[in-house]
């Protein structure tokens, strides 16, 4: 079952770390990367904000796993 609440509050996060440059703060929402959160609404949040090539399908803490990849290989 998709959880709304937690998807949403994810997607303010990220828009928020981009908003204050807090990419190096990534590691504080991996608690959020929670089973229930819509994925591929997460994955567009990620798009919209950071990189629009971005692709994932997979679980949640592989989602975290892959968005850190990709937050280090720009070195915010």
């Amino acid at each position: 079952m998709i959880s709304e609440y937690q998807t949403k509050l994810l997607q303010e996060k990220i828009r928020l770390m981009k908003q204050y440059q807090a990419e190096k703060e990534f590691y504080r929402i991996e608690g959020l990367f929670i089973k229930g959160i819509d994925v591929k609404e997460i994955v567009k949040t990620f798009q919209k904000e950071y990189d629009p090539t971005f692709t994932f399908k997979g679980t949640p803490q592989a989602l975290y796993k892959k968005i850190k990849i990709q937050l280090n290989k720009k070195s915010f």
